[in-house]
């Protein structure tokens, strides 16, 4: 190269330099320019493409980057022969699960791209044809990869470098390189664009087509206008279809690998990544059943060519798409494959080890299935072999197989089973990944999710953020299952309280109501489902398979017609009674649950029905005149409320939400239920100015005067509002006529299971009834004539906790209420572990997670009397232990439950219980607390019977069950009906 600002004697002597220090040195670069190697790209990089083929991922990003350092540099920085060592160090953050370092090596080949446009115009592309050539035969190969006929090529080709010294060009000034002669392998440069491309459609997604460095990329490999060469035609078509992949332009993809896959009857270097970017394309199309036999075609060619990197790519897409009819044909060949190939690659190896062992799973052969996952195991536990992004995918293999082979979630610590241990180990990768003692996003939809997150608040919520907000805070798709299961759960198993609060806010922003309402739905959901294992989606499996479709939504309905046999063997499992035996119960429950879990970690997007979606027509236009729904959300550090009736929904902020927690304990304190010391009955109706200052905050005065004219409400609270009996609000300006007097009150803990059940009411059948030292503490003969006293009133009943020891997680649907008269409390770090029946700790069918799980199904109506929260120790906690508990029991089967804010006990607490229970069967759980409420009102208290009252006021008189202490704190949350309500309920 002759420069006119540097000699070429000194250029001589700095290349000899380079070329004796150690391969890890630094490069030495001359100025303005430097040229350290006389091969494009250099001999290095083909040193680490082999090492990044045999597996060794740590190895091959030292070698990369020392050949990169060995690139040749210009006034204008990097030159082409640093495309395909930056591709393919792109490749090597890839799988090490380092994203950002993947992405940042992209965006320089496409910048590079960019900045050299018109390069392909000064290839000779004649000179890579070989006549007469006979290439080496191939090791590694099975015989259809061996029968691949290959177009053989030259590795090198003359490029015509630099410019004209003209006298123009020198008076110009500056620096510039003299037109010259350089020896190129063009086509690897070529395959280097080819495979950024189809990454960062992987890295990039949906958001692909929106990327401004994807379009310009292809706008500077235009066919150079005069062009006559067939095979520079085909070379370049190629590189362009697959940068097409990479702008969402998947159709032109597709019919562009017929036209230039192959070339003088035989493939050539760019058709294995052309053939790949067609299979992924095709994946997620609706003829994703083709992508087995694309992918194997690609696998093919990709062996044939000496690229084993694109065989384990194309075997896991056929893995994906692979069904019942083809999984045992996709899962011979990549064993096959990954047989043959192993002494070439043992990146591919294992790859296709963890390929085939996905396909065998699909097929239901476990035995073969374990054999292919311990083989590559021990590939991938050799000390040469680093690879994180292939050893998480082999994971999300071995948790479908330890399904296959009948085991279920146990949880983590010593009991933790196979299938624990293998979703700890995917979940770490996908959701906790490090990379050089670095926290780095590791899956694409995750960082896609981010880059959506940071765009829309810097855009203050423009439309195009909003939408993707919402598609990407929806369950994945189905082409990302098939694509790449990891990242599948990776976006399921998320925490997207974030991007999800955004979406919420934007809502509320634009004082939508009725679109409000609608994402409210789907956060609150959330927040119950992103507590469950795998996202809830075993959770969705279990109302699938129980809930008779008369109370599905139609989305659900529609999606089991459509599922075919999968369901069907569950269903009918499910649809059997539960054994009277708990030993019998149980193993039938296992039994179930191994085939939940096994539908669960299948490919493939499940309708939500837990919790009780809201239906796609706005509920303002069906929730019938005298009924009304009103919510509040915490969104940022204020209160959202909403209130639906007459076809509107309302919006409005809160005012002063800051001040809500100090204004509810004061209603709380005034009623004595937030003191944990002193006299706990109110000597006065202080409460009553407290109710209406917070009724005024929370509701405007239209609003409070509109509730008047209701005859029903639900209540949707949030937060703290959780504690806050809203029965005790006034709804008139005197303060003197409460909500709870003047209509019908329940409570929901998402729009949707306001008005829709997830379970069906069920025929009279006996109470179960749960007594502790609830009612008398102290004194165990008077707890226990209390208990009898209840227990009197019912005609059919069945103790639980004495001689009856059924967990009651088990109960099915042999009795048809369950009331818990004993004081429990939450964990508030591990809600779902709540004993329900506050008897059965020592069983895993005794907690809430234990009741979640089949086989189901639960008794219709719970009444948990002595449930306990912070406010019974004089605190106001977040409210997410009745959220939770609430959610968990109705996604459980339960149809109503009535719960605690504060427990009671005591004479009170067995005067509702003695009123409520027997008219349950008759009334309804609603009508029943209605008027068991009543007779409560009424009744005169002795305040020595009752544990909360301290001794200073046993002697008080006139104590009646009216005081807010005795009956506020029942909370009542019962789907209500989208029917117009018959009458005006009586207080």
């Amino acid at each position: 190269m002759v420069r006119h600002s540097a000699t070429p004697a000194l250029l001589a002597l700095v290349v000899v330099a380079v070329s004796l220090v150690d391969v890890h040195a630094q490069p030495v670069v001359g100025f303005p320019g430097s040229e350290p190697s006389g091969t494009y790209p250099n001999e290095f990089y083909y040193v680490a493409l082999q090492d990044y083929r045999n597996g060794d991922l740590e190895l091959a990003m030292d070698r990369f980057d020392v050949a990169l350092g060995r690139c040749r540099r210009d006034i204008n920085g990097r030159w082409i022969d640093s495309i395909p060592v930056l591709a393919m160090t792109a490749e090597c953050h890839w799988h090490a699960g380092n994203l950002p370092a993947c992405r940042a090596a992209l965006d320089q080949v496409f910048h590079l791209v960019a900045r050299h446009r018109g390069w392909l115009a000064r290839v000779d592309w004649d000179q890579l044809v070989q006549p007469g050539a006979v290439r080496s035969p191939t090791r590694g190969l099975w015989p259809e990869a061996a029968a691949v006929r290959v177009l053989t090529l030259s590795r090198k080709t003359s490029f015509l470098s630099g410019e004209q010294a003209t006298e123009q060009r020198i008076a110009q000034g500056g620096s510039f390189e003299q037109l010259n002669i350089k020896s190129i392998d063009a086509v690897e440069v070529m395959r280097g664009i080819a495979l950024a491309s189809f990454r960062r459609r992987v890295l990039m997604g949906p958001l692909s087509n929106q990327d401004p460095l994807g379009t310009d990329a292809l706008e500077s490999t235009k066919y150079p206008s005069e062009l006559s060469s067939v095979l520079g035609k085909t070379l370049i078509g190629s590189m362009r279809a697959c940068e097409r992949l990479g702008v969402m332009d998947d159709g032109r993809v597709m019919s562009d690998v017929s036209k230039y896959s192959a070339v003088q009857g035989g493939v050539h270097p760019l058709a294995g990544a052309l053939m790949l970017c067609d299979a992924y394309a095709v994946a997620g199309t609706e003829n994703w059943s083709a992508t087995p036999a694309k992918a194997r075609m690609t696998a093919n060619a990709a062996a044939a060519l000496e690229q084993p990197e694109l065989v384990g790519e194309a075997a896991q897409l056929a893995a994906g798409c692979a069904t019942g009819a083809n999984a045992v044909a996709v899962a011979t060949f990549c064993k096959t494959a990954a047989l043959a190939i192993g002494r070439e690659s043992r990146l591919a190896a294992l790859h296709c080890l963890v390929a085939a062992a996905d396909a065998a799973v699909t097929a239901g052969d476990a035995a073969s299935a374990l054999e292919l996952i311990r083989q590559a195991q021990t590939l991938s536990s050799r000390r040469d072999v680093v690879q994180p992004r292939i050893d998480a995918y082999g994971a999300y293999v071995a948790s479908r197989l330890a399904a296959l082979q009948g085991t279920t979630l146990q949880g983590t610590g010593s009991g933790a089973s196979k299938l624990d241990q293998s979703l700890a180990s995917l979940s770490k990768f996908a959701l906790n990944h490090s990379f050089g003692r670095r926290s780095v996003t590791s899956m694409p939809r995750v960082s896609q999710l981010s880059l959506i997150v940071q765009a829309t608040t810097a855009t203050r919520g423009a439309t195009a953020g909003d939408e993707a907000l919402q598609r990407y805070c929806s369950a994945a798709p189905a082409e990302v299952w098939r694509r790449d299961p990891v990242d599948a759960m990776a976006i399921t198993m998320l925490d997207k309280s974030t991007a999800l609060d955004l979406w919420l806010r934007l809502a509320a922003n634009d004082t939508d109501g009725r679109e409000f309402l609608r994402r409210l739905d789907v956060v609150l959901a959330d927040r119950f489902l992103r507590q469950l294992p795998l996202g809830g989606r075993i959770a969705q499996v279990r109302q699938l398979v129980t809930a008779p479709e008369t109370i599905l939504p139609t989305e659900a309905v529609n999606f089991l017609a459509d599922a075919g046999p999968v369901f069907e063997p569950l269903r009918n499992a499910a649809g059997q009674a539960v054994p009277l035996d708990a030993d019998a119960a149980t193993v039938k429950g296992n039994q179930q649950e191994v085939l939940a879990t096994q539908i669960a970690l299948n490919r493939g997007t499940l309708p939500r029905v837990i919790p009780a979606p809201a239906d796609p027509t706005p509920l303002a236009d069906q929730i019938p005149a005298g009924r009304a729904l009103v919510t509040f959300t915490r969104v940022g550090t204020g209160v959202i409320a909403t209130m639906t009736f007459q076809g509107e929904t309302d919006i409005w902020a809160v005012a002063g939400a800051n001040r809500l927690g100090n204004e509810v304990a004061m209603v709380l304190r005034e009623i004595g239920a937030m003191k944990s010391r002193g006299k706990r009955l109110p000597e006065n109706d202080n409460w009553k100015s407290a109710a209406g200052k917070l009724a005024k905050r929370l509701f405007p005065d239209s609003r409070i005067e509109d509730l008047q004219g209701l005859q029903e409400v639900v209540i949707v609270p949030d937060g703290l509002l959780w504690y806050l009996p809203f029965e005790l609000l006034p709804v008139n300006e005197a303060d003197d006529v409460f909500l709870g007097d003047a209509l019908s009150v329940r409570y929901a803990t998402t729009p949707g299971s306001a008005f829709h059940p997830t379970a069906p009411t069920a025929a009279n059948g006996p109470i179960a009834f749960v007594g502790g030292s609830f009612f008398q503490p102290q004194d165990r003969q008077a707890n226990e004539a209390a208990i009898e006293s209840v227990l009197a009133r019912l005609e059919q009943s069945r103790r639980l906790g004495v001689e009856d020891k059924m967990p009651s997680g088990l109960l099915g649907d042999s009795v048809s209420v369950l009331a818990v008269a004993a004081a429990k409390a939450p964990d508030l770090k591990r809600p779902l572990a709540f004993n329900v029946g506050a008897y059965d700790g020592a069983s895993p069918m005794g907690s809430l997670d234990g009741w979640m799980r089949l086989p189901g199904p639960s008794p219709r109506s719970v009444v948990l009397a002595g449930f306990r929260t912070p406010v019974g120790v004089g605190k106001l906690g977040g409210g997410d232990e009745l959220f939770m508990t609430i959610t968990a029991l109705q996604a459980a089967g339960v149809r109503d439950v009535m719960i605690t804010r504060w427990a009671v006990g005591g004479q009170s607490t067995a005067t509702a219980l003695s009123e409520l229970l027997p008219e349950i069967p008759f009334l309804g759980l609603v009508g029943a607390w209605q008027r068991a409420k009543s007779v409560l009102k009424e009744t005169e208290l002795d305040p020595a019977a009752e544990p909360l009252i301290p001794q200073s006021e046993h002697k008080r008189e006139g104590v009646t069950g009216g005081q807010p202490l005795f009956w506020a704190g029942y909370l009542l949350a019962s789907p209500t009906s989208l029917q117009p309500p018959t009458s005006v309920p009586q207080p």
